[in-house]
């Protein structure tokens, strides 16, 4: 019976992993590390923008953040570093 249960919460988890491995925008499908044109591509150009440039020191990144929506009174925001998207989340909270 504990492995049953065992087997049961690690499929629980891997599907709640791979939940965020892909996400919808609009009719199209984008999946986790896209790159930044695919994206636009994909969802056309973000509301918003933020980009931090890197800092003049060695091995230091620039990191972007795309703000779509509001789709449903939700935002996605999304954060690239370099080229690679790294994060999507989807949050209620309208972008400052």
């Amino acid at each position: 019976m504990k492995t049953k249960a065992l087997w049961l919460g690690l499929a629980i988890l891997g599907l709640a992993t791979s939940a965020h491995a892909t996400f919808r925008c609009g009719t199209s499908i984008v999946s986790a590390e896209a790159r930044m044109g695919e994206v636009l591509q994909k969802c056309g150009p973000p509301r918003y923008k933020y980009v931090e440039e890197p800092a003049p020191v060695y091995g230091a990144v620039r990191v972007s953040i795309w703000v779509y929506g509001p789709n449903g009174g939700a935002w996605q925001y999304l954060r690239f570093i370099e080229d690679k998207l790294v994060e999507q989340r989807t949050e209620r909270k309208p972008p400052l």
